[in-house]
């Protein structure tokens, strides 16, 4: 299990990184998520422990937080960076979200607003 998370958290810190990182246009930002997406379900589904569950919740929440922050800057300086930066926060949400769904563990982002 320690080497699933390990490889899934690399690869999750390199789709991070290139998607932060690199300016695609949409099509080319869709077939990215889309391959990470097949990898993630794809990987063998194993047990979580509680520390495990704690943390993916605790990533979802912390992906949200900095998505609102970075949303609110653009909105209030309207600088093209912010907007980037708040689009690959919301990335990054729906792969914890993606990971969440597939070990059944409850959203606690939900619907809360900003």
């Amino acid at each position: 299990m320690k080497h699933i998370l390990q490889t899934l958290s690399f690869t999750f810190a390199v789709f991070s990184i290139a998607t932060t990182m690199v300016s695609c246009n949409k099509q080319n930002d869709n077939s990215i998520n889309n391959e990470f997406n097949t990898q993630v379900i794809n990987l063998p589904k194993e047990p979580l422990n509680s520390d495990e569950q704690v943390t993916l919740s605790f990533m979802r929440e912390e992906e949200k937080l900095a998505r609102d922050v970075y949303t609110f800057l653009y909105n209030k300086w309207q600088i093209n960076i912010f907007s980037n930066i708040s689009s690959s926060e919301q990335t990054h949400m729906e792969a914890i979200l993606l990971l969440l769904n597939k070990y059944i563990l409850p959203d606690p982002v939900g619907n809360n607003p900003a």
